[in-house]
């Protein structure tokens, strides 16, 4: 019931183009008892607890909640495509710092940059560059950049294997910004395999 729950919000999401919501145990009118009508959070996670705050996004759902709830949380959720961040652990990220770094939300800053470089080069700029050198050279380093990946990974440092990533998922963007393609159609086709 909830895998389906959120599903359907995921696609009302894509319809909508909103990439992430929140759903806070709270009604709107920030009512310290919540009427049966408002309580969005147990609908759409199953958690029944009285504090809590649920993070959707198109690929991921989180239940951020406070240590009087961990076990019933874990309960719960259980099943459930639902993953419990237990508020104040070592190593949880917050809501806020989920929501600031949300994969999603970082390739999309760094692919506007993308964007504004190609419709407003700078000069002196690595991308301006590229875009100006054309598709043959952004597929060259596409290729440069995909190669010394694959050795990365054959290689113990980690630093280095994402060191070569990131510069791969750059390059990567560059070619879909070349092609007009955004990270809304690369997630929508992902979300339907």
């Amino acid at each position: 019931m909830v895998a389906e729950r959120i599903e359907a919000l995921r696609a009302e999401m894509q319809k909508r183009n909103v990439d992430m919501y929140i759903v806070p145990t709270s009604d709107f009118h920030e009512s310290e008892y919540v009427g049966d009508y408002f309580k969005a959070r147990k609908y759409m996670t199953g958690f029944t607890g009285s504090a809590g705050t649920a993070v959707i996004t198109a690929t991921e759902a989180g239940l951020w909640t406070d240590g009087r709830y961990f076990i019933q949380a874990e309960k719960q959720l259980k099943g459930t495509p639902v993953t419990l961040y237990p508020m104040g652990e070592e190593g949880v990220p917050t809501v806020k710092e989920y929501v600031e770094k949300n994969p999603q939300k970082v390739f999309e800053e760094v692919y506007a940059i993308i964007m504004d470089r190609k419709a407003n080069p700078k000069e002196g700029s690595y991308t301006t560059y590229l875009f100006e050198k054309g598709i043959d050279k952004i597929l060259k380093k596409l290729g440069e950049e995909n190669a010394e990946t694959i050795i990365a990974a054959k290689n113990p440092n980690p630093e280095e294997i994402k060191y070569e990533i990131s510069d791969y998922l750059y390059h990567l963007m560059v070619l879909m910004a070349d092609k007009g393609i955004t990270w809304e159609d690369v997630t929508q086709e992902l979300s339907q395999r």
